[in-house]
């Protein structure tokens, strides 16, 4: 029998912040990333950049922190959201 080793995605600094009362400063969501890394996570969702500028700082310092998880983020299905998750 063929067994798969899954592949886990984490969106606790992207979902997470969609409880009520919680936001995460960007040394928040470092500091959870790190952990993330720690536990060999696969791939981080860590965040929305159409949100704004201090979002986007957060998902660029996230992804250059040397993490080894692969870092993504979640857009709409909108030109101008693509856009701002490319950069």
């Amino acid at each position: 029998m063929l067994i798969k080793t899954p592949y886990i995605i984490d969106t606790t600094l992207r979902d997470g912040e969609q409880s009520p009362g919680v936001a995460f400063s960007i040394d928040d969501k470092v500091k959870i990333a790190s952990m993330l890394h720690d536990l060999g996570i696969d791939e981080v969702e860590a965040g929305t950049p159409a949100i704004g500028a201090e979002e986007q700082q957060g998902i660029t310092e996230i992804a250059n922190a040397g993490f080894n998880f692969k870092t993504s983020c979640w857009c709409r299905a909108s030109i101008e959201d693509i856009i701002e998750a490319a950069r």
